[in-house]
């Protein structure tokens, strides 16, 4: 079988019901924003721990869940200790933003993070949100980021402020 690391892949909806019949506590993995674990059972299944957790099951972690594509900008799952994970392909990944970049536009790292939703949720945001987590350099004329609903922000040193940097 050239193409066996993509049996699952290349399932039809039809194939389902007879794979779910031979392995009934599979897990699903489903990309989204946020992605979700699920399974054929009535209960739901067990959402990973953290990521070494994710990493190390069995069933999707990065051994298991190889033969799938790297998942799109801004997808994830949400874990039991509330942290993200992404597939790049070929690993769990974090998928918490880790910084963000002054720019015209500027951007957050790493780029294939989900957006926050809109200034509210970048001033909440663990990493970025706050002075002493994002620095007290006023960003210069002109830097912003763009956020998930199209708002444009700047650093003004100590906030996040609506806009491009004015002069």
């Amino acid at each position: 079988m050239a193409n066996s690391n993509k049996v699952l892949d290349n399932f039809k909806a039809s194939d389902f019901a007879e794979f779910w019949a031979y392995n009934a506590n599979a897990i699903v993995v489903t990309a989204g924003s946020p992605g979700s674990f699920g399974g054929p059972g009535t209960s739901a299944p067990t959402t990973p721990a953290n990521l070494a957790a994710l990493k190390a099951d069995a069933e999707i972690g990065t051994v298991g869940y190889a033969p799938h594509a790297a998942w799109t900008a801004g997808q994830y799952v949400v874990l039991g200790d509330g942290s993200r994970a992404y597939w790049n392909g070929s690993d769990w990944v974090a998928a918490d933003m880790t910084g963000v970049n002054a720019g015209s536009p500027g951007a957050f790292t790493p780029a294939w993070v989900a957006l926050p939703a809109n200034i509210t949720a970048l001033r909440a945001d663990p990493v970025v949100g706050t002075a002493a987590k994002t620095g007290n350099a006023s960003w210069t004329v002109g830097q912003y980021v763009v956020l998930a609903n199209a708002a444009e922000v700047h650093w003004d040193g100590t906030a996040w402020t609506t806009g491009r940097k004015p002069a």
